[in-house]
């Protein structure tokens, strides 16, 4: 039992990176939707210039 006590204590940076994992994963849309939105501003821009 000692040895289980000792990995549940090492335990704790894992969940701490899980955790992390699980808010980046959240945030994931977000981001998809902010570069997405960066490209469609910058395809007018490049169709302006063609004509």
């Amino acid at each position: 039992m000692r040895s289980l006590r000792q990995y549940e204590r090492s335990d704790v940076s894992a969940e701490a990176r899980r955790t992390e994992a699980e808010a980046i994963q959240s945030h994931a849309p977000l981001w998809i939707a902010s570069s997405l939105t960066l490209f469609a501003m910058t395809f007018p821009i490049h169709s302006d210039n063609n004509n």
